[in-house]
Formats: C-alpha cells, sequence, structure tokens
C-alpha cells in the first residue's frame, strides 16, 4: 500500500478531472522500454552441444543454394537451451536440426540421408544412430500425450553431441 499521494502533472488530467489512462500508459512506456533480446542466445553453464568451433565453420561458409542463418541460430538455441536445463527444448531442437540438413545432402529428408549419402561406413552408422535414437525420442517426447505420471528427460536422453558434431563437420566439409 502507498504511503504518499501520486501525484499526477495536469497533463494526464482530461477536461472533467479523470486521469487520462492513455497518456499514462505512455508515460509508463517511456519509463520502461520493453527488454531488448539478445542477438545470440546465451547459455548458463560452460558446456554446450556444438562446439563453437563447428558454429564459426558454418558461419564461414558461403553458398549460392543454402542460407546457412537457420542452421547456425538452431546450434546456438540448441546450447542455450542444454545450458539451462531445458531438456525437452534440446530434444526438439535437435530434430530440427536433423530435419533442416538433409537438402544440403541433395536428400529430401534424414532418412534418405542415412540410406543413400555415399560416405564411409562410420559415418553412415552414426547417422543411422541419430536417426533411430534422437528421432525415436524427439517422437516419444513431441507426439506422447499427458498421462498421469510423466517422466521427464535427464541431460544423457538430451545429449546427442556426438552425432551432431559428426553431422555438423560432414557438413562444413563437403561446403568448403
Amino acid at each position: 500500500m502507498f504511503t504518499k499521494p501520486i501525484m499526477f502533472s495536469g497533463a494526464l488530467r482530461t477536461m472533467n478531472g479523470s486521469i487520462d489512462i492513455a497518456k499514462l500508459n505512455q508515460l509508463f512506456s517511456a519509463l520502461s522500454p520493453p527488454p531488448v533480446l539478445p542477438e545470440k542466445p546465451v547459455a548458463t553453464s560452460g558446456f554446450t552441444v556444438i562446439a563453437q568451433s563447428r558454429i564459426d565453420g558454418l558461419l564461414a561458409l558461403k553458398s549460392g543454394q543454402f542460407d546457412f542463418s537457420k542452421l547456425v541460430r538452431l546450434c546456438e538455441e540448441l546450447n542455450t537451451v542444454y545450458g539451462n536445463g531445458c531438456f525437452l527444448a534440446t530434444i526438439m531442437t535437435t530434430r530440427a536440426i536433423l530435419d533442416h540438413v538433409p537438402p544440403i545432402f541433395g536428400m529430401k529428408d534424414f532418412p534418405n540421408l542415412v540410406a543413400q549419402y555415399p560416405c564411409p561406413r562410420s559415418f553412415k552408422e552414426t547417422m543411422q544412430g541419430m536417426e533411430t535414437s534422437a528421432r525415436k525420442i524427439a517422437d516419444l517426447h513431441l507426439h506422447g500425450q499427458i498421462r498421469k505420471q510423466e517422466s521427464l528427460p535427464a541431460a544423457q536422453q538430451a545429449n546427442f553431441s556426438h552425432g551432431l558434431d559428426l553431422l555438423l563437420s560432414e557438413i562444413i566439409r563437403i561446403m568448403q
């Protein structure tokens, strides 16, 4: 409760003496500007899923065919959500990356990338693991309906950094 009366200037009063709410809102807006969102998302912990060197590598790519800005932003946001303990968002962002990159490899979707991209066996097997594990975990959390009791993901369930690193390194390699 206020102990002192609030004083309003005459400019805030209408002809009949009531307070002009529009002018009052304008005053409050000028006193407290809206928050400015950072240009890049920022993780609170020191651990990142995507190495900064990979993000830098993506930023350095020049292509007339692809704009990598969304991929870079997905990687930055993945680091942020993981670093803040947002493991559902981490899983969903990982899935978004897998769905986003196949055209870079000349494929329409990630299962085709896994099946048809000409690559060493170790790369293919790692991407198969991403398809069967990361995608299925994401499907579970994205499409699962509310239940009487939930089991939320832990950091280990959400972390696909090894496969993502290999995928991003291949993108950088083929696009340089």
